[in-house]
């Protein structure tokens, strides 16, 4: 039987393993023709107003929207998505991250 820390550690490993193939040159024989080739880092972003399912309260006020970043990054074929959360107490709008 497979205990959650177990199967936790393990994927941390996989993971970690999947991450430096491409660092250490990776594996097979596609990886030696793009050794000596350095690929570009494209990043996109753009803006987008995220709906809270529930009402968000604070001490000082409430909100049912928060702006966030969605951004995406790719790198030799490989794409990337993220988002960057900007809640209004921290400062940070669409204008300042753009």
């Amino acid at each position: 039987m497979t205990t959650r820390r177990t199967f936790l550690r393990h994927g941390a490993i996989a993971a970690g393993s999947i991450t430096l193939v491409p660092l250490l040159g990776g594996c097979g024989s596609g990886s030696a023709a793009r050794r000596g080739r350095p690929g570009a880092l494209t990043m996109r972003f753009r803006p987008y107003e995220l709906h809270l399912k529930h009402v968000f309260t604070l001490a000082g006020s409430s909100r049912t929207t928060t702006a966030v970043m969605i951004t995406e990054l790719e790198y030799d074929g490989v794409t990337g998505y993220g988002e960057a959360s900007m809640p209004p107490y921290l400062g940070e709008s669409h204008d300042t991250a753009t």
